[in-house]
């Protein structure tokens, strides 16, 4: 069952209601949410070991996934 990803949240920035959105995934892979993620050309891969990452993933993949929903901005609830 997917979580509600708002529920995720512990504060939103005031003025931001867009603290998450739908991405395309360069490729299909499994990761596991909270994997930072870097987007080029639009589109979003795990984030190299000496990248910059500018989102982070909120739900699983899996190996068939072609667009997945990352955090964009806000403060990650890491208890939930």
């Amino acid at each position: 069952m997917k979580s509600d990803v708002r529920q995720q949240w512990s504060h939103w920035r005031p003025g931001n209601c867009d603290a998450y959105k739908n991405v395309e995934l360069t490729a299909a892979k499994e990761m596991k949410r909270g994997t930072l993620l870097t987007t080029t050309s639009g589109k979003v891969a795990a984030t190299a070991k000496a990248g910059v990452a500018d989102c982070i993933l909120a739900e699983d993949t899996d190996s068939k996934a072609k667009v997945a929903t990352v955090y964009i901005s806000g403060r990650f609830n890491r208890e939930n």
